[in-house]
């Protein structure tokens, strides 16, 4: 069960950075719904498995992490839609 900060803190990314890939979600074309999937999915990716990006500039910033991850997430919702129309 989420304890009462760790809930704070999802609210807070959710604020912070749903947006950000629902937007993203929405200029590569897809739907409403499907955006608003791709944010769900890329928010369960992120709680699951969080970016290990420490200090090292090399590995890139958490924004870029998190986009490239929301564009895997799009494409994957772009082949199946392309895959189900044929």
């Amino acid at each position: 069960m989420i304890q009462q900060g760790e809930k704070a803190k999802w609210k807070t990314f959710f604020d912070s950075y749903g947006k950000l890939i629902y937007d993203t979600a929405r200029k590569a074309g897809l739907t409403d719904g499907e955006a608003q999937e791709v944010v769900q999915d890329v928010i369960i990716d992120v709680a699951q498995k969080p970016p290990n990006l420490g200090d090292d500039a090399a590995k890139g910033s958490f924004k870029g992490w998190l986009l490239q991850l929301t564009r895997w997430r799009i494409s994957e919702k772009l082949r199946k839609k392309r895959d189900n129309a044929v």
